[in-house]
């Protein structure tokens, strides 16, 4: 069964909420379609109607975003969110459908939709290698997990931590070194949490 990581709003601000509230979300204002009903490419037309001046590019990795949410992710899908006011990743069960809620009066991004979680673990980001890390730091607001990382995330809510010899050994591979700006500030954090 597929795993998937999901932002809580930028740099994580919302985590609380909806680790608490049990649900994950997303946000973008198609005046509270049912978009659980549509296909890929009506999500695409609806999403055109409400973003007029949005690239095709935009579009596509949108609509497509919005449509893992509601079709991909399905019941029983493994959902990871991180909470970096915590340096925690909540790891749970998705259950029941996607739900739209109504507009709120604000100009701020908050929610549109919102699927059911069941919180089950929690693992630290310090347990994890380097690799795990840099694989869990993508800027997207929905992607999937690699089995590997889930189960490094799964094996540090043991408290089981990477040797040094992997972590330095990890850290010197390339594909580390091309790390996002946001993930960069992350291990930023994580160095100097590491200093006495």
């Amino acid at each position: 069964m597929s795993a998937w990581i999901i932002r809580a709003g930028k740099e994580g601000v919302r985590a609380p909420e909806r680790i608490n509230g049990g649900y994950i979300a997303i946000y973008w204002n198609l005046n509270g379609a049912d978009i659980s009903a549509l296909s890929k490419d009506d999500i695409k037309a609806l999403y055109r109607t409400q973003f007029p001046d949005a690239s095709r590019q935009v579009v596509a990795a949108n609509a497509g975003m919005i449509f893992r949410f509601t079709t991909e992710i399905t019941e029983g899908s493994t959902v990871v969110m991180h909470d970096p006011a915590t340096r925690l990743y909540h790891i749970g069960k998705m259950f029941g459908p996607c739900v739209s809620l109504p507009p709120k009066d604000s100009d701020d991004d908050d929610e549109s939709y919102r699927r059911a979680v069941n919180w089950e673990f929690t693992a630290p980001r310090d347990a994890l290698s380097a690799r795990a890390k840099h694989s869990l730091g993508s800027i997207s607001t929905l992607f999937a997990v690699s089995a590997d990382t889930l189960r490094e995330l799964e094996k540090a809510s043991s408290d089981a931590r990477p040797t040094a010899e992997e972590e330095q050994e990890e850290e010197n591979s390339p594909e580390i070194r091309e790390a996002t700006a946001e993930d960069g500030i992350k291990r930023i954090k994580d160095r100097i949490l590491q200093l006495s």
